[in-house]
């Protein structure tokens, strides 16, 4: 679910940004009328157009009901939201889920960012899984390295 309502680069990237998570809202559909195939076994719920008020549609009753049907149809879903450090719409959408896989991109968030999601994230107290290191660079020689024999 691309719940990133200000920057919704998952939606871009895959070209799927008329329907989603906003539609649900202001148009009252059902969660699987905006889903889409990706893969097999695999769907995206896009973020649907940017909003005046992410805040409003975030909290609405459409939303929550969506993400708690989907919770029951899906083994897995992993949201993508706004940094955690900068916008408030992410402790909305991590009020509403029990687990958190933090993502942090390689030679770009900076130690102090990371302590101050990190602290932000503790106010809600949800289950923190891990950290993916994103967009990290490999070198030649650290690929080498790598190569099973």
């Amino acid at each position: 679910m691309d719940m990133d309502l200000h920057r919704p680069r998952l939606s871009k990237q895959l070209g799927f940004i008329n329907k989603g998570v906003t539609t649900i809202y202001e148009d009252d559909l059902n969660y699987q009328d905006c889903l889409i195939s990706v893969a097999e076994r695999v769907s995206f719920l896009g973020s649907g157009n940017i909003p005046l008020n992410s805040a409003e549609i975030l909290t609405s009753d459409a939303v929550r009901k969506a993400i708690y049907e989907a919770a029951k149809r899906f083994d897995i879903i992993i949201i993508d939201s706004p940094p955690a450090r900068l916008s408030p719409d992410t402790k909305l959408i991590i009020s509403e889920f029990k687990n958190v896989l933090f993502v942090v991109r390689a030679n770009k968030t900076r130690d102090k960012e990371i302590d101050e999601a990190f602290a932000k994230l503790k106010l809600i107290n949800p289950t923190i899984l891990g950290t993916v290191l994103n967009m990290k660079r490999i070198s030649h020689k650290d690929r080498i390295k790598y190569e099973y024999n």
